[in-house]
Protein backbone atom coordinates (compact mmCIF):
# COMPACT_ATOMS: atom_id res chain seq x y z
CA UNK A 1 0.00 0.00 0.00
CA UNK A 2 1.41 3.37 -1.03
CA UNK A 3 0.77 6.57 0.98
CA UNK A 4 0.34 9.91 -0.79
CA UNK A 5 0.12 13.54 0.34
CA UNK A 6 -1.98 15.95 -1.71
CA UNK A 7 -0.87 19.34 -3.04
CA UNK A 8 -2.53 22.09 -5.06
CA UNK A 9 -0.52 24.00 -7.62
CA UNK A 10 -1.19 27.33 -9.26
CA UNK A 11 0.42 28.97 -12.26
CA UNK A 12 1.95 32.42 -12.11
CA UNK A 13 3.39 34.81 -14.70
CA UNK A 14 7.05 35.78 -15.05
CA UNK A 15 6.65 39.32 -16.31
CA UNK A 16 10.35 40.15 -16.42
CA UNK A 17 13.20 37.68 -16.97
CA UNK A 18 16.50 38.29 -15.23
CA UNK A 19 19.55 38.48 -17.53
CA UNK A 20 21.23 35.08 -17.83
CA UNK A 21 24.65 34.57 -16.30
CA UNK A 22 27.77 33.66 -18.22
CA UNK A 23 26.60 30.07 -18.72
CA UNK A 24 22.87 30.62 -18.20
CA UNK A 25 20.09 29.75 -20.58
CA UNK A 26 18.22 32.91 -21.52
CA UNK A 27 15.85 31.28 -24.02
CA UNK A 28 12.35 32.72 -23.76
CA UNK A 29 9.85 30.90 -25.97
CA UNK A 30 6.73 32.85 -25.02
CA UNK A 31 5.84 35.95 -23.07
CA UNK A 32 3.65 35.59 -20.00
CA UNK A 33 0.50 37.14 -21.47
CA UNK A 34 0.57 34.75 -24.43
CA UNK A 35 1.47 31.68 -22.40
CA UNK A 36 -0.85 32.06 -19.42
CA UNK A 37 -4.12 31.25 -21.22
CA UNK A 38 -2.43 28.08 -22.54
CA UNK A 39 -0.69 27.18 -19.27
CA UNK A 40 -2.19 23.73 -18.77
CA UNK A 41 -1.73 22.71 -22.39
CA UNK A 42 1.89 23.88 -22.24
CA UNK A 43 2.56 21.66 -19.22
CA UNK A 44 0.77 18.72 -20.88
CA UNK A 45 2.94 19.10 -23.98
CA UNK A 46 6.16 19.30 -21.96
CA UNK A 47 5.30 16.09 -20.11
CA UNK A 48 4.42 14.33 -23.37
CA UNK A 49 7.71 15.34 -24.98
CA UNK A 50 9.53 14.05 -21.90
CA UNK A 51 7.72 10.70 -22.16
CA UNK A 52 8.62 10.49 -25.85
CA UNK A 53 12.21 11.52 -25.00
CA UNK A 54 12.18 14.18 -27.66
CA UNK A 55 12.85 16.82 -25.00
CA UNK A 56 13.72 15.22 -21.66
CA UNK A 57 13.18 16.73 -18.21
CA UNK A 58 15.77 16.60 -15.46
CA UNK A 59 14.42 16.53 -11.92
CA UNK A 60 16.65 18.78 -9.84
CA UNK A 61 17.10 19.97 -6.25
CA UNK A 62 17.63 23.74 -6.12
CA UNK A 63 19.47 23.55 -2.81
CA UNK A 64 22.33 21.27 -3.82
CA UNK A 65 21.92 20.98 -7.62
CA UNK A 66 21.51 17.21 -7.27
CA UNK A 67 19.73 15.51 -10.17
CA UNK A 68 17.28 12.62 -9.92
CA UNK A 69 16.31 9.95 -12.40
CA UNK A 70 12.68 9.46 -13.37
CA UNK A 71 10.49 7.18 -15.45
CA UNK A 72 6.91 7.54 -16.68
CA UNK A 73 4.58 4.71 -15.73
CA UNK A 74 2.28 5.55 -18.65
CA UNK A 75 2.05 7.98 -21.51
CA UNK A 76 0.59 11.27 -20.25
CA UNK A 77 -3.14 10.91 -20.91
CA UNK A 78 -6.17 13.12 -20.28
CA UNK A 79 -4.10 15.62 -18.29
CA UNK A 80 -2.65 12.87 -16.08
CA UNK A 81 1.03 11.96 -15.67
CA UNK A 82 2.29 9.24 -13.31
CA UNK A 83 6.05 9.30 -12.78
CA UNK A 84 8.54 7.45 -10.62
CA UNK A 85 11.30 9.71 -9.26
CA UNK A 86 14.28 7.93 -7.77
CA UNK A 87 17.08 8.90 -5.42
CA UNK A 88 20.60 7.55 -5.15
CA UNK A 89 21.20 6.32 -1.60
CA UNK A 90 24.57 4.92 -0.54
CA UNK A 91 24.37 2.30 2.21
CA UNK A 92 27.13 0.99 4.41
CA UNK A 93 26.94 -2.80 4.70
CA UNK A 94 28.72 -4.94 7.29
CA UNK A 95 30.05 -8.25 5.97
CA UNK A 96 30.56 -11.57 7.79
CA UNK A 97 34.33 -11.22 7.55
CA UNK A 98 34.26 -7.96 9.57
CA UNK A 99 34.74 -5.78 6.54
CA UNK A 100 32.42 -3.08 5.29
CA UNK A 101 31.38 -1.95 1.84
CA UNK A 102 29.33 0.83 0.31
CA UNK A 103 26.43 -0.21 -1.90
CA UNK A 104 24.27 2.01 -4.09
CA UNK A 105 20.49 1.81 -3.81
CA UNK A 106 17.86 3.58 -5.95
CA UNK A 107 14.55 3.78 -4.05
CA UNK A 108 11.82 5.79 -5.76
CA UNK A 109 8.54 7.54 -5.07
CA UNK A 110 5.52 7.94 -7.34
CA UNK A 111 4.52 11.47 -8.35
CA UNK A 112 1.03 11.95 -9.85
CA UNK A 113 0.39 15.19 -11.74
CA UNK A 114 -3.32 15.84 -12.31
CA UNK A 115 -3.36 18.73 -14.77
CA UNK A 116 -7.04 18.41 -15.65
CA UNK A 117 -9.04 21.68 -15.82
CA UNK A 118 -10.34 22.63 -12.39
CA UNK A 119 -8.18 20.08 -10.55
CA UNK A 120 -4.48 21.11 -10.69
CA UNK A 121 -3.30 18.75 -8.00
CA UNK A 122 -0.15 16.75 -7.40
CA UNK A 123 -0.03 13.62 -5.24
CA UNK A 124 3.41 12.64 -3.95
CA UNK A 125 4.21 9.29 -2.36
CA UNK A 126 5.83 9.44 1.06
CA UNK A 127 8.64 6.92 1.39
CA UNK A 128 11.37 7.96 3.79
CA UNK A 129 13.91 5.42 2.55
CA UNK A 130 13.82 7.32 -0.76
CA UNK A 131 13.45 10.95 0.33
CA UNK A 132 13.90 12.11 3.90
CA UNK A 133 11.94 15.13 5.06
CA UNK A 134 8.29 15.74 4.23
CA UNK A 135 9.06 18.67 1.92
CA UNK A 136 12.16 17.29 0.16
CA UNK A 137 10.47 15.69 -2.83
CA UNK A 138 7.71 18.32 -3.10
CA UNK A 139 10.40 21.01 -3.34
CA UNK A 140 12.20 18.96 -6.01
CA UNK A 141 8.97 18.65 -8.00
CA UNK A 142 8.29 22.37 -7.62
CA UNK A 143 11.83 23.33 -8.67
CA UNK A 144 11.63 21.02 -11.68
CA UNK A 145 8.28 22.38 -12.86
CA UNK A 146 9.52 25.93 -12.51
CA UNK A 147 12.66 25.13 -14.48
CA UNK A 148 10.74 23.65 -17.42
CA UNK A 149 8.06 26.36 -17.41
CA UNK A 150 10.46 29.31 -17.19
CA UNK A 151 11.03 29.55 -21.00
CA UNK A 152 7.27 30.04 -21.28
CA UNK A 153 7.37 32.88 -18.71
CA UNK A 154 5.41 30.75 -16.24
CA UNK A 155 6.02 29.33 -12.78
CA UNK A 156 4.02 27.27 -10.30
CA UNK A 157 3.44 27.45 -6.57
CA UNK A 158 2.99 24.11 -4.83
CA UNK A 159 0.88 24.19 -1.66
CA UNK A 160 0.04 21.22 0.53
CA UNK A 161 -3.61 20.56 1.36
CA UNK A 162 -3.82 20.46 5.17
CA UNK A 163 -6.17 18.21 7.08
CA UNK A 164 -8.67 20.56 8.75
CA UNK A 165 -8.89 18.19 11.72
CA UNK A 166 -5.35 19.17 12.70
CA UNK A 167 -6.55 22.74 13.32
CA UNK A 168 -9.25 21.60 15.71
CA UNK A 169 -6.89 19.19 17.45
CA UNK A 170 -4.42 22.00 18.13
CA UNK A 171 -6.89 24.61 19.36
CA UNK A 172 -8.60 21.97 21.49
CA UNK A 173 -5.40 20.94 23.29
CA UNK A 174 -6.21 22.01 26.86
CA UNK A 175 -2.95 20.69 28.28
CA UNK A 176 -0.70 22.66 25.94
CA UNK A 177 -2.92 25.74 25.67
CA UNK A 178 -4.97 25.83 28.88
CA UNK A 179 -5.97 29.48 28.47
CA UNK A 180 -7.17 29.21 24.91
CA UNK A 181 -6.57 31.62 22.04
CA UNK A 182 -7.22 35.33 21.74
CA UNK A 183 -6.66 35.80 18.01
CA UNK A 184 -6.84 33.94 14.70
CA UNK A 185 -5.22 35.32 11.55
CA UNK A 186 -6.20 34.16 8.06
CA UNK A 187 -4.02 35.18 5.12
CA UNK A 188 -5.21 34.27 1.64
CA UNK A 189 -2.62 34.67 -1.13
CA UNK A 190 -3.23 35.68 -4.73
CA UNK A 191 -5.20 32.86 -6.37
CA UNK A 192 -6.01 31.99 -9.97
CA UNK A 193 -7.29 28.44 -9.52
CA UNK A 194 -11.04 28.80 -10.04
CA UNK A 195 -12.16 26.14 -7.57
CA UNK A 196 -10.40 27.95 -4.72
CA UNK A 197 -12.32 31.16 -5.33
CA UNK A 198 -15.12 29.77 -3.15
CA UNK A 199 -12.89 30.68 -0.21
CA UNK A 200 -13.28 34.36 -1.05
CA UNK A 201 -17.04 34.03 -1.08
CA UNK A 202 -16.67 33.59 2.67
CA UNK A 203 -14.03 36.30 3.08
CA UNK A 204 -15.02 39.39 1.11
CA UNK A 205 -14.45 38.57 -2.55
CA UNK A 206 -15.28 42.14 -3.61
CA UNK A 207 -12.56 43.61 -1.38
CA UNK A 208 -9.84 41.49 -2.96
CA UNK A 209 -11.11 42.00 -6.51
CA UNK A 210 -11.29 45.79 -6.20
CA UNK A 211 -7.76 46.08 -4.86
CA UNK A 212 -6.23 43.20 -6.91
CA UNK A 213 -4.53 41.97 -3.76
CA UNK A 214 -4.14 39.19 -1.29
CA UNK A 215 -6.33 39.29 1.80
CA UNK A 216 -5.58 39.14 5.52
CA UNK A 217 -8.27 39.02 8.18
CA UNK A 218 -7.76 38.94 11.94
CA UNK A 219 -10.39 38.04 14.49
CA UNK A 220 -9.49 38.91 18.07
CA UNK A 221 -11.28 38.54 21.38
CA UNK A 222 -11.74 41.47 23.75
CA UNK A 223 -8.67 42.31 25.81
CA UNK A 224 -8.00 39.44 28.19
CA UNK A 225 -10.64 37.29 26.52
CA UNK A 226 -10.70 34.02 24.60
CA UNK A 227 -12.12 33.24 21.19
CA UNK A 228 -14.95 30.66 21.33
CA UNK A 229 -13.40 28.28 18.79
CA UNK A 230 -15.78 25.38 18.31
CA UNK A 231 -15.79 22.69 15.58
CA UNK A 232 -19.54 22.26 16.15
CA UNK A 233 -20.13 25.85 15.07
CA UNK A 234 -21.21 25.39 11.44
CA UNK A 235 -19.79 28.68 10.17
CA UNK A 236 -16.43 28.18 11.88
CA UNK A 237 -16.21 24.60 10.65
CA UNK A 238 -17.02 25.57 7.04
CA UNK A 239 -14.56 28.48 7.17
CA UNK A 240 -11.65 26.35 8.41
CA UNK A 241 -12.47 23.67 5.83
CA UNK A 242 -12.49 26.25 3.02
CA UNK A 243 -9.26 28.06 3.91
CA UNK A 244 -7.48 24.76 4.60
CA UNK A 245 -8.09 23.83 0.96
CA UNK A 246 -5.87 26.77 -0.11
CA UNK A 247 -2.94 25.07 1.62
CA UNK A 248 0.51 26.09 2.78
CA UNK A 249 3.93 26.19 1.15
CA UNK A 250 7.59 26.08 2.11
CA UNK A 251 10.83 26.81 0.30
CA UNK A 252 13.94 26.17 2.34
CA UNK A 253 13.47 28.01 5.64
CA UNK A 254 10.69 30.23 4.29
CA UNK A 255 7.20 29.08 5.18
CA UNK A 256 3.78 30.49 4.40
CA UNK A 257 0.58 29.30 6.04
CA UNK A 258 -2.98 30.46 5.61
CA UNK A 259 -4.00 30.11 9.27
CA UNK A 260 -2.15 31.28 12.38
CA UNK A 261 -3.47 31.42 15.94
CA UNK A 262 -2.26 33.33 19.01
CA UNK A 263 -2.54 31.69 22.41
CA UNK A 264 -3.16 33.44 25.71
CA UNK A 265 -0.22 31.46 27.08
CA UNK A 266 2.27 33.09 24.67
CA UNK A 267 0.67 36.25 23.32
CA UNK A 268 3.48 37.45 21.07
CA UNK A 269 4.32 34.36 19.04
CA UNK A 270 1.91 33.25 16.29
CA UNK A 271 1.38 29.52 15.88
CA UNK A 272 1.26 28.65 12.15
CA UNK A 273 -1.02 25.77 11.22
CA UNK A 274 -0.67 23.69 8.09
CA UNK A 275 2.98 23.25 7.10
CA UNK A 276 3.18 19.71 8.49
CA UNK A 277 -0.48 18.84 7.97
CA UNK A 278 -1.58 16.88 4.91
CA UNK A 279 -4.64 15.36 3.37
CA UNK A 280 -3.46 11.83 2.73
CA UNK A 281 -4.74 8.91 0.72
CA UNK A 282 -3.68 5.29 0.34
CA UNK A 283 -3.58 3.36 -2.90
CA UNK A 284 -2.73 -0.30 -3.45
CA UNK A 285 0.50 -1.12 -5.26
CA UNK A 286 -1.65 -3.44 -7.39
CA UNK A 287 -3.36 -0.37 -8.86
CA UNK A 288 -0.05 0.85 -10.25
CA UNK A 289 0.81 -2.63 -11.52
CA UNK A 290 -2.49 -2.63 -13.43
CA UNK A 291 -1.81 0.91 -14.67
CA UNK A 292 1.49 -0.23 -16.15
CA UNK A 293 -0.23 -3.20 -17.82
CA UNK A 294 -2.97 -0.97 -19.26
CA UNK A 295 -0.35 1.47 -20.57
CA UNK A 296 1.56 -1.36 -22.25
CA UNK A 297 -1.68 -2.54 -23.89
CA UNK A 298 -2.70 0.97 -25.03
CA UNK A 299 -5.81 0.67 -22.88
CA UNK A 300 -5.55 3.81 -20.76
CA UNK A 301 -8.90 5.33 -21.77
CA UNK A 302 -10.68 2.25 -20.38
CA UNK A 303 -8.28 1.80 -17.47
CA UNK A 304 -9.90 1.11 -14.12
CA UNK A 305 -6.53 1.76 -12.49
CA UNK A 306 -6.27 5.25 -13.99
CA UNK A 307 -9.87 5.98 -12.98
CA UNK A 308 -9.04 4.97 -9.41
CA UNK A 309 -6.08 7.35 -9.35
CA UNK A 310 -8.21 10.18 -10.77
CA UNK A 311 -10.75 9.69 -7.97
CA UNK A 312 -7.99 9.99 -5.39
CA UNK A 313 -6.49 13.20 -6.75
CA UNK A 314 -9.97 14.75 -7.05
CA UNK A 315 -11.03 13.84 -3.52
CA UNK A 316 -12.78 16.69 -1.73
CA UNK A 317 -13.33 18.64 -4.96
CA UNK A 318 -16.97 19.09 -5.89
Amino acid sequence: MATFNLYNYEFGKILSHEPAGLFGNSTVLMDAESAFPQRQQILDNILKRDYERSEEITFVNNFNNKEYGHKHMMSPTDGMAVIRVRNLVRKKLYNADWTTEIREDYPDCIVIIDNRPGIQRIAIETKHIAFKGIWTLPNIVSATLNKILKPYSLYVELRNVPDERDFWTLVGDQQKYPNGFYKIRIHLPHLNLERLHKVFDKLSEKTRQNFGSDLTIEMAAEKGGTLPLDPKNNYQSELIRAVSEVGAKTAGTKQETVISVYSNDNKRKPIPIGIESFQTFFESNTTFDHLTEDAAGNNLFDSGALDAIKRQTKRGIE
